[in-house]
């Protein structure tokens, strides 16, 4: 027995699976999904199997960090026994080091809200550093008997930048991250792999999750609580919705959604048929996706709102003589959804781009007195719109006389709330009484005017307030990009790239709370976009 046992521990510690740490995450303001394939390909995803970006990083890869708000990654490698941290801005494919005296002997990332400086925990200085040339120099964050082992620490930043956690193995430090020292909470929660972090939206609790236990801890300081989960193992394979009131943990072949208070079961979905191990989970907080990592190298997706499972990717291909064919639109083996983007043909003025980068940024047309943006740009939103004005414009844009939008036959509404189910009560009025009041109640809502709220939608404001996307299917832009900006404002980038109906990839720009796609030119809307309305576009 106790060679068994022995057996066993040598496994752990030797098994290149137990010695990394971190496999997905949720970059660029949730509409991005970062994963770091097992041979330390980084791939990053708009929507499932969209492909904005593809890198290689080789062997040697411990851990990463994506940014909140910025579209960049850091990659902790260690090869020939010294450690570097780099960071991938893959919107431009871009690698800058970082400083080596800042990063030496690094265990663990996690980037600062804005995307602009690095947590870096130092075990062997007991702290943690914030490396960033915008602060004008170093700051040091104290962590007394911060463990160095072999599992790479997890590190997290909650919203605002209010509150930092670092964790190991067998412990986690917590407290302020601009203030002088975490405190230890000495809590077993994995011994094979490295626990996971969640801070909730409102900052005011972190889940952490391992093999061994879940717990829930106030970000202020207190007392750790154990979650309970029913019929659901603990696993570091887990993500937050929205609102924080839910875990979706990953167990096996299942996807599950538990309550965060209580730990228990609420809903089970099939992501896969058999028991691989998941390794990583993450949602992406814009389109409602969760994707789940696994351990023998396959993602997979699972959208609450249309109840279904995508994946895996990459697709699984029967084995034939010669070199396999590239994906087409009537291979049977990969839904439509989950195939990669097609890249866009080029234009006899621009150079050939390799396929997953996104296109190369054009000028919007916008008419006169109207500031021109680029869908590839950042930059910002201006001045907070007029509450009334985007309501008034919504209302007109998607009014039957205003001939901006055709509607297909069979057109429908989809809304999702915060844990990313289907409001059907939402969506049945919206059939109902049109999508023009839905569009008008929700930018009412989010924009803090509840007053604005259409009469026929008040007493539903209570429901509407927790929406956190919808989208109209079936309704097609038919107006110029010009005459969309008349009516809702000047276009402003997203960052975000779908893949349209003919498999290209394009830029998706918002006009007031509508999302829409604009095809390769930037002068007009792609071939098929529909329209979204969201309240992260709104922000």
């Amino acid at each position: 027995m106790r060679r068994v046992a022995l057996c066993l521990l040598l496994f752990a510690l030797v098994s290149p699976v137990s010695a990394v740490g971190g496999w997905l995450a949720v970059a660029n303001g949730g509409r991005d999904t970062v994963w770091r394939q097992p041979d330390g390909t980084f791939q990053v995803f708009g929507r499932p199997s969209e492909i904005l970006a593809r890198r290689e990083f080789g062997s040697g890869v411990l851990s990463f960090a994506a940014a909140p708000d910025a579209a960049r990654v850091a990659v902790h490698l260690r090869r020939g026994g010294a450690d570097s941290v780099v960071v991938w801005d893959y919107a431009s494919d871009t690698v800058t080091a970082a400083p080596d005296a800042a990063v030496a002997q690094s265990a663990g990332l996690a980037f600062a809200g804005d995307g602009r400086s690095l947590f870096v925990a130092l075990p062997g200085g007991g702290c943690v550093r914030e490396v960033g040339g915008f602060l004008g120099g170093e700051r040091l964050l104290a962590a007394p008997r911060l463990p160095a082992t072999d599992l790479d620490l997890s590190v997290a930043v909650s919203a605002l930048d209010l509150y930092l956690a670092v964790a190991s193995a067998d412990c986690l430090y917590l407290g302020a991250s601009r203030g002088r020292e975490l405190v230890r909470y000495d809590l077993p929660l994995s011994a094979t792999a490295p626990p996971s972090l969640r801070f909730t939206r409102d900052a005011r609790w972190l889940v952490a999750a391992g093999d061994s236990q879940v717990a829930v801890l106030p970000s202020i300081g207190g007392v750790a609580r154990r979650l309970t989960l029913s019929g659901v193992p603990a696993t570091p394979a887990f993500d937050l919705s929205s609102d924080g009131g839910s875990l979706f943990v990953a167990d096996a072949g299942r996807l599950c959604r538990l309550s965060v208070d209580s730990g228990r079961l609420r809903e089970a979905n099939t992501l896969r048929r058999d028991a691989a191990r998941p390794m990583d989970a993450a949602i992406s907080t814009v389109f409602g996706a969760v994707a789940v990592a696994y351990e023998d190298g396959k993602l997979y997706w699972y959208l609450p709102g249309d109840q279904r499972t995508i994946g895996p990717y990459p697709p699984v291909r029967p084995r034939t003589l010669g070199p396999p064919a590239p994906p087409g639109p009537g291979d049977p083996s990969l839904p439509p959804a989950a195939m990669p983007p097609r890249p866009a043909t080029p234009s006899p003025t621009s150079p050939p781009r390799p396929p997953v980068k996104p296109p190369t940024p054009q000028v919007v047309a916008t008419p006169p007195g109207t500031a021109a943006t680029s869908p590839g740009s950042a930059t910002n939103a201006g001045p907070k719109p007029d509450a009334y004005a985007l309501v008034a414009s919504a209302q007109a844009a998607l009014a039957p006389t205003a001939q901006l939008f055709t509607v297909q036959p069979g057109a429908a509404v989809v809304v999702l709330d915060h844990e990313y189910r289907r409001m059907r009560d939402v969506e049945e009025l919206a059939t109902k009484q049109g999508a023009a009041g839905l569009s008008a109640a929700l930018s009412a809502i989010w924009l803090g005017r509840p007053d604005l709220v259409p009469t026929v939608w008040q007493p539903l404001a209570q429901r509407l307030a927790t929406v956190d996307m919808a989208e109209l299917r079936g309704y097609q832009p038919t107006a110029p990009v010009g005459r969309f900006e008349a009516v809702l404002g000047a276009a402003v980038p997203t960052g975000t790239q779908q893949r349209g109906a003919d498999g290209q990839t394009r830029p998706i720009v918002r006009f007031g709370v509508f999302a829409l796609t604009l095809d390769a030119t930037g002068a007009a809307f792609a071939p098929g976009c529909g329209v979204v309305l969201s309240a992260e576009y709104l922000k």
